[in-house]
C-alpha cells in the first residue's frame, strides 16, 4: 500500500517524473522521454566531461533504469532550473530515499540544488511529512564531501556518515592488447580456458531472457555460498535482462540521444548450455561519450577462467562499437578489486556514499 501511495503523491508533484517500478517495461521510456524534453532549458551539455578518468559513472539514463527503477524502489527525477536529480524511496517501509546528482559542473552548485529541493522544492515538504530524516546522496565526489566538511553551517543538512567507493576506468587499447608482464595473469587465465577447448557460442539475450534470469540467481546462489560473499542484490541485473531483453531495432522507445540500440548485451552458451551474460551502456546522460558502463558481468563460476575470457570478449565488442574506455563501477569487496586488477586500470577515481541528516 505505502508503494502505491508514494508513487501517486509523486505524480502529483511539479517537476518530478516517477513511474510505477512494479511495471517497468519499454513504455515507460515514453513518458521519460517526454519529460527530458521539457529540460531544453537546462543545459545539460555544459555539463559534460571530457576526460574518460573524471566521467561519473551515474551519467546515464540506464544507470537509472537498472539501480533505481527495480521494484520495490519508487524512482523518481527531479527537475530544477539548473540540472536533474535521479533518485527512489527504498527500505522496508519506504522511510529511506537515496539521491545522485546525474550532471555535475562543480560541487557547490549541485549541493546547492540539494539544498533546495530539500528546503525548498515541494518534494522537501512531501518527505517531512513522511517522516523521512535521512538521505543517502550517492556518488558524491571529493569536492562536494570537502564543502559538507568545511563549511557545516553552509547547508540545513548535516553530513552524517561517509563510504568511500573507487570507480575504475579502462583503456581498451591497453586491456585487450594484454601486452607486458603487467597484464601475464590475465593472459594465463585467457589461455588456461582456451586449452580446455570449450564450445563457444554467442547467442541472443531476446531468444534466451529466462535461462539468463536463471543463470543470473544461481550466480548469486554460488556467490554467497561459494565465494562467502553476505548479501547480494542482483535485481538491477535481472532487470536488464528482462527490459532490454524484450527490446527490438527500431524501437520507438528512444530520443535522439537516448536509445536502446545504444546499449550492448553478450550472451554466451558454454558446452551447450547459457554460461555468461554481460551489459553495459553508453555513459553520458543526454550526450553520447567515448566512455562505456559495464553494469553487468555474470558467469558460471563452475566454469574456471570463464569470467577472464567473457569479460574480454565482452570488451572486444564494445571496443568494435567505437569506445576505447571502460568504466565497470565500485569494488564492493576486496576479492572482487584483485579480480579487476587483472585488467589493470588507468584511472582510479574516489566517490563517497554521503548519509545526510534532514
Amino acid at each position: 500500500m505505502k508503494h502505491d501511495y508514494l508513487c501517486s503523491r509523486l505524480k502529483l508533484l511539479p517537476d518530478i517524473w516517477s513511474t510505477d517500478s512494479k511495471s517497468v517495461n519499454l513504455e515507460t521510456f515514453e513518458s521519460l522521454k517526454s519529460f527530458l524534453s521539457s529540460c531544453n532549458k537546462i543545459n545539460l551539455r555544459d555539463h559534460s566531461k571530457t576526460h574518460p578518468g573524471q566521467t561519473p559513472y551515474q551519467q546515464s539514463i540506464f544507470h537509472f533504469f537498472l539501480y533505481y527503477s527495480y521494484y520495490p524502489k519508487v524512482p523518481f527525477i527531479i527537475k530544477t532550473d539548473h540540472s536533474l536529480i535521479i533518485g527512489s524511496f527504498y527500505g522496508r517501509d519506504y522511510d529511506s530515499i537515496e539521491l545522485s546528482k546525474p550532471i555535475m559542473s562543480n560541487a557547490l552548485p549541485a549541493l546547492n540544488d540539494i539544498e533546495y529541493i530539500l528546503y525548498q522544492h515541494d518534494f522537501g515538504s512531501f518527505i517531512r511529512k513522511e517522516n523521512i530524516s535521512q538521505i543517502l546522496l550517492r556518488d558524491s565526489s571529493e569536492e562536494m564531501v570537502q564543502y559538507m566538511r568545511s563549511s557545516p553551517n553552509r547547508f540545513s543538512f548535516n553530513l552524517s556518515s561517509l563510504r568511500e567507493l573507487y570507480y575504475q576506468i579502462y583503456d581498451l587499447n591497453q586491456t585487450l592488447g594484454k601486452r607486458g608482464k603487467k597484464f601475464s595473469n590475465l593472459r594465463w587465465h585467457l589461455n588456461k580456458f582456451h586449452r580446455a577447448d570449450h564450445k563457444i557460442e554467442v547467442v541472443y539475450l531476446s531468444e534466451n531472457v529466462k535461462p539468463v534470469i536463471h543463470l543470473i540467481g544461481s550466480w548469486k546462489k554460488d556467490a554467497v555460498k561459494k565465494r562467502g560473499f553476505s548479501y547480494v542484490n542482483l535485481r538491477s541485473d535481472k532487470l536488464a535482462a528482462r527490459l532490454f531483453g524484450h527490446s527490438t531495432k527500431g524501437s520507438n522507445y528512444s530520443s535522439d540521444e537516448i536509445s536502446f540500440s545504444d546499449c550492448l548485451s553478450r550472451v554466451l552458451k558454454v558446452d551447450g548450455r547459457i554460461a555468461s551474460f554481460n551489459f553495459g551502456y553508453p555513459l553520458g546522460f543526454l550526450q553520447k561519450e567515448n566512455v562505456f558502463a559495464h553494469a553487468v558481468g555474470i558467469s558460471d563460476l563452475s566454469i574456471p577462467h570463464l569470467a577472464e575470457y567473457a569479460q574480454y570478449d565482452f570488451w572486444n565488442q564494445i571496443k568494435q562499437h567505437g569506445y576505447s574506455f571502460v568504466n565497470d563501477g565500485p569494488s564492493w569487496r576486496n576479492s572482487l578489486e584483485l579480480y579487476k586488477q587483472k585488467f589493470r586500470p588507468v584511472a582510479k577515481n574516489r566517490y563517497y556514499y554521503a548519509t545526510l541528516k534532514i
